[in-house]
This record gives C-alpha cells, sequence and structure tokens, in this order.
C-alpha cells in the first residue's frame, strides 16, 4: 500500500470542543481531508454499518439503557476505526477517551432508543411518564 500524502497540517484534537458532537464530527472530517480519503458516501455507509454493530452489540450485552457518553463515545470510535482502517499502520487513533464525552442526566441516545424500537426491543425510559388514561380518567 503506497504511503499516504497528507494535503495540509494535521488538525489539532486539543482544539476541539468535545461537548459538541458537531464540532467531533467536523473534527473528523478535518482529518478525512488531510488524509485524502473524505468521501461523504462512504461515510453514511460505514455510519449506518457501526450503529447497526454498536447497538446490536449492546443488546447482546443486556444494555437496556446505555448513557449518552459511552454510546457515542463506542459509536464514534467504531466509525472512526472503520473508516480509517484501509489506511492500515497510518490509520490515526480516535483522539479522545470517554471522559471527553458529555454525560448527560438519564438519557438513552436517540439512536439507541430508535434502533431498539425499530427491533421491538424493550425501550427505556426516564423522567416524567404520561401514561395513557382511560375515557373515565382513571
Amino acid at each position: 500500500m503506497p504511503s499516504v500524502i497528507p494535503s495540509y497540517e494535521y488538525p489539532e484534537a486539543s482544539q476541539v470542543d468535545t461537548t459538541d458532537r458537531d464540532a467531533r464530527l467536523q473534527y473528523f472530517f478535518d482529518v478525512a481531508i488531510y488524509y485524502g480519503t473524505l468521501d461523504h458516501r462512504v461515510f453514511e455507509v460505514v455510519r449506518e454499518s457501526c450503529i447497526e454493530r454498536v447497538c446490536s452489540d449492546f443488546e447482546r450485552m443486556g444494555e437496556y439503557f446505555v448513557n449518552d457518553a459511552r454510546f457515542h463515545y463506542t459509536l464514534e470510535s467504531a466509525i472512526w476505526a472503520r473508516f480509517f482502517c484501509h489506511l492500515g499502520e497510518e490509520a490515526p487513533e480516535f483522539p479522545w477517551t470517554l471522559d471527553h464525552f458529555p454525560r448527560r442526566a438519564r438519557n438513552v441516545p436517540d439512536i439507541y432508543r430508535e434502533w431498539r424500537i425499530d427491533n421491538e426491543l424493550v425501550v427505556m425510559y426516564w423522567g416524567p411518564h404520561t401514561l395513557p388514561r382511560s375515557e373515565d380518567g382513571n
């Protein structure tokens, strides 16, 4: 495999606001541009494949509830590894740890919740619930 010829200076991960999902995504794209591998169609295919794999893995582990930080760390690191795997030994390492991802109290990520609903699995909800009431108010 030929060496990768970077297109400009490597993006600095420490400058990214890791609490902002869009900023993390932009950093991913900046790194892909650096390696000359940015292809949005490939990214979408990899993303969808990783969503399926990560959600399936959490389900197999019996995880009905996964906090936002753990889910997005797992998903984004899987996307990163899969998207850059063709670079072999030159592939960049995922730049963040779980500690860089924001923890939102009692929040099941939308992606995982929707995947569970689509697969007719139990979905955990936290917080105030509105239960359907019978017509007589009970």
